[in-house]
């Protein structure tokens, strides 16, 4: 198998890429590296799977016909797991809401649209600023802002549980892996890869904080053994490749 990595300026974006090609190499495939302009170039196939940030992973998509997925932040199967309210609407809903001060919103782009803005919590009036340059228009997803304690990403292969990596706050804390599971079992039309990331509360709640694609996965230190292969089974998933 070849498979096609994105670099920038000759050297790997990040550390993914880097483990990427670790784990790909480790498996006998042939790597090329090429750089984000150069997308439209490359002799893509259903099988060559593209291992780089999501704006150039659909690109590649688009270019083999496929339209790239759109996953919910919390998908409806498992919406009891996140323990607040969220949903989506446009940016002057979302700021009509926090102005009527229902308490702080965590607000992101909606799926496909990860480049708009970063996500941040609404809490103060400054807050609004980062998106101010943006119309009420805009679509948005939104939560209820939670302090989590702690933060875990949970990485989902083939319908199991391969790792949970640590990335915020105390990591000492204890999660509920008996309702990590469970949610995993209830979330039964989920990718063939991606992932699941959870947050304990002040409270020691176990929640979830949200999905989130395979295709540009953050590795946040899973072995590359274990992390190609769910790249690899992604793309070929969402190339529907034979």
């Amino acid at each position: 198998m070849k498979a096609f990595i994105e670099k920038a300026d000759g050297e790997f974006r990040n550390v993914n890429g880097y483990v990427a090609w670790q784990g790909l190499t480790d498996r006998g495939c042939e790597v090329e590296f090429f750089e984000a302009a150069q997308v439209d170039d490359l002799a893509l196939t259903p099988r060559t799977p593209v291992v780089a940030g999501i704006p150039v992973v659909h690109r590649a998509l688009r270019r083999l016909g496929c339209e790239p997925p759109a996953l919910e932040p919390i998908p409806h199967e498992i919406q009891a797991y996140a323990g607040r309210g969220f949903g989506i609407s446009t940016l002057g809903e979302a700021r009509g809401k926090f102005a009527d001060e229902c308490g702080p919103l965590f607000i992101k782009p909606p799926a496909g649209q990860s480049k708009i803005f970063n996500g941040h919590v609404i809490a103060a009036f400054r807050d609004l600023i980062a998106t101010s340059h943006l119309p009420d228009e805009q679509m948005v997803w939104w939560s209820q802002a939670v302090e989590f304690r702690a933060e875990f990403r949970g990485f989902v292969h083939r319908g199991e549980l391969i790792g949970f990596r640590h990335y915020y706050g105390d990591f000492r804390l204890p999660v509920d892996f008996g309702k990590v599971e469970k949610a995993l079992s209830d979330w039964t039309n989920k990718p063939i890869g991606c992932s699941m990331d959870w947050g304990v509360t002040k409270e020691g709640r176990t929640l979830l904080v949200e999905v989130n694609e395979g295709h540009s996965l953050g590795c946040y230190g899973l072995a590359s053994h274990l992390y190609a292969p769910l790249l690899i089974d992604r793309w070929l998933e969402m190339t529907a490749a034979d």
